[in-house]
């Protein structure tokens, strides 16, 4: 869809993708022929990420000069995906964690790598130029909030006088809830003409029921963990630290040990910065199917920086009541090789409903797993987005002039919530 504004003085917004659907994110800004874009990301019902789910923006791929900047809100691929279909020229913005998750993600997952030889790092509530026009500067601001990606941000764009939220994806119930609930305080967020605002839960969940708090989830793994006879096999995110965190802290409450791959161990210490790469108390456990790529790319330096302490399946089978496997479907084969593993164990599933269902094809090798091995299933899980009743109080603290839905099944609720909300279509141009 191309902008036809030429080099006048207004500021045109387009969501080129997510007015009506969650994942697959893309805005583009334009003012004067200078543009950014904001998010780039893979829809969550692609069957396969190619190239042709790239939005039409002009000189994505090729490269552009007037393309200022892409601004990454997140590590989420949802957000970022399709990011490698972009020339290599056109400088990328993001946090800097956010980064090195996605440089770890591409290591360990080379069919998604993302190659960003133009980067350019943002930091909490620090203020940079992008480019300018005849009012003068364009300033990007990028404000940390609460998520269930590490590194996750909201984004200020001030162009031409006018002010414009990204609000990106964000909590409020999470270990760091403070960050979005005290967003809307900022002075920088006065007087805003445009928010574009995530509505995950309003296909989820009512206007005034709440989702679990982070704190609720790890006292009720503390719970389950307790009724476990055998081995407590997790399956979440390796990128959802609040998560992991919570699990860990649940392990020391049962004097359990969490066990770990060496994917997961790579990103918690870039995420926390560790000294001693892997949690205290926590420990390395290497699937076969893993140790097969550390051989192959002589990885054998990596290994050894987190193979204290580290463990193997004959010994967690031993004592399986000591410890929490953080699982993926890399470790099923270790099923199979040693089915003592599976003894008096119970599965945890401690991620978004949606992916398991027969609408989404993410988990087929899991879902044969726990069939196959007659695992009791028991979802312990909280949204990484926030709740409506958040939302409203988000939004009520904020000096506003429009709200625009995005990231949301269910824009034609917004009206209903929010005061002064207009609703765009996908490809759509429109004047802030």
């Amino acid at each position: 869809m191309q902008n036809n504004s030429g080099t006048t003085g207004e500021v045109k917004v387009c969501i080129h993708r997510g007015s009506n659907q969650i994942g697959g994110s893309c805005v583009e800004i334009e003012c004067e022929g200078k543009r950014l874009i904001i998010d780039i990301g893979t829809p969550l019902d692609a069957e396969e990420e190619n190239e042709s789910l790239v939005p039409d923006i002009k000189g994505l791929k090729e490269g552009d000069s007037s393309i200022l900047g892409i601004l990454i809100s997140h590590p989420h691929r949802d957000h970022y995906g399709l990011l490698k279909y972009a020339s290599p020229n056109i400088p990328v913005y993001i946090g800097e964690k956010a980064y090195n998750i996605l440089e770890i993600y591409s290591k360990f997952v080379p069919i998604s790598a993302v190659n960003i030889p133009n980067k350019h790092f943002f930091e909490n509530n620090k203020t940079f130029v992008i480019g300018s026009t005849s009012k003068g500067e364009i300033k990007i601001t990028p404000f940390l909030v609460d998520h269930s990606a590490f590194d996750s941000y909201s984004i200020l764009i001030e162009i031409n006088g006018k002010r414009i939220l990204y609000s990106g994806d964000f909590r409020c119930h999470g270990i760091k809830g403070y960050l979005s609930k005290n967003l809307p305080n900022n002075e920088l967020l006065k007087n805003l003409d445009l928010v574009l605002l995530e509505g995950s839960s309003l296909s989820r969940l009512d206007e005034y029921s709440r989702f679990p708090t982070e704190k609720e989830i790890e006292k009720r793994f503390i719970e389950e963990f307790d009724k476990t006879k055998g081995l407590a096999i997790v399956h979440c995110s390796s990128q959802n630290i609040d998560r992991i965190t919570s699990i860990y802290h649940a392990c020391k409450a049962t004097n359990r040990k969490m066990l770990i791959d060496l994917y997961q161990a790579c990103v918690l210490r870039t995420c926390y910065n560790m000294q001693r790469p892997l949690f205290p108390d926590a420990i390395l456990y290497v699937p076969e199917i893993q140790r097969g790529k550390i051989k192959a790319n002589q990885w054998f330096d990596l290994l050894k920086e987190y193979s204290e302490p580290r463990i193997f399946k004959e010994k967690v089978a031993e004592n399986k009541e000591k410890y929490v496997l953080i699982f993926k479907e890399l470790y099923i084969y270790d099923f199979i090789k040693c089915p003592e593993l599976a003894e008096d164990a119970r599965f945890f599933y401690s991620m978004w409903s949606g992916y398991w269902s027969d609408e989404y094809d993410y988990y087929k090798n899991t879902k044969k797993f726990v069939k196959d091995y007659n695992l009791e299933k028991i979802d312990i899980h909280t949204s990484g987005h926030a709740s409506v009743a958040d939302l409203k109080e988000f939004v009520e603290k904020l000096d506003v002039t429009t709200v625009t839905p995005i990231h949301t099944f269910m824009p034609e609720k917004f009206p209903d919530l929010f005061k002064n909300v207009i609703i765009r279509k996908d490809g759509e141009w429109f004047n802030v």
